[in-house]
């Protein structure tokens, strides 16, 4: 039987989504830096854009398994 979270849980799971998300967000600006700078759009990748996605992937993969053990953090369908 699943454990259910309390709202300490929960207020926990939101700052690391905050700041995970900060993360997301810096990553994504350094990714799509380092790809305006390669000498020609089919040039193959660097291993410094390589590292980021690498980096930017495991985030997400974070982000969706706090939202799978806290639904109640998800967002919201509009």
């Amino acid at each position: 039987m699943p454990r259910m979270a309390n709202d300490s849980d929960v207020a926990q799971a939101r700052i690391l989504l905050s700041a995970l998300n900060d993360h997301i967000a810096r990553i994504s600006g350094l990714l799509e830096k380092a790809e305006r700078q390669r000498s020609h759009p089919n040039a193959a990748r660097s291993d410094t854009e390589a590292s980021l996605r690498r980096d930017l992937y495991e985030a997400h993969r974070h982000v969706d398994r706090i939202h799978q053990r806290f639904p109640d953090t998800a967002p919201r369908p509009q």
